[in-house]
């Protein structure tokens, strides 16, 4: 049971859309162009309602499971922000590839 929760947004979000490589060339470009718009839909439509989400499971915490939800300031997540990025990023990087991995950091800022 959980009886504190950091919402220190220390992972992203993640839902999968998944199919093979050799699956996705049998497909003609237009079934490719349709899966890969159907897909960037999906993930438009998950930035825009997680913030709520995520704010609605903290209530439920709280007022269901009876958690402490902890909030931390600006200046600790800012510490915590800087720390992951000098730190996790680059290990996480080498990870899922560095070009791929760095063209999202490079759509979310620092």
């Amino acid at each position: 049971m959980t009886k504190a929760y950091v919402p220190a947004n220390t992972h992203f979000e993640v839902w999968y859309m998944i199919i093979s490589n050799e699956s996705l060339a049998e497909l003609d470009a237009e079934d490719q162009d349709a899966l890969k718009a159907a897909a960037a839909a999906f993930e438009a439509q998950r930035w825009t309602v997680a913030e709520e989400d995520q704010g609605k499971w903290e209530q439920r915490l709280a007022d269901e499971l009876g958690a402490s939800v902890v909030r931390l300031s600006d200046a600790e997540l800012g510490a915590m922000a800087d720390k992951v990025r000098a730190d996790v990023w680059p290990v996480v990087l080498q990870d899922v590839g560095a070009d791929w991995g760095q063209s999202i950091l490079d759509k979310i800022g620092n």
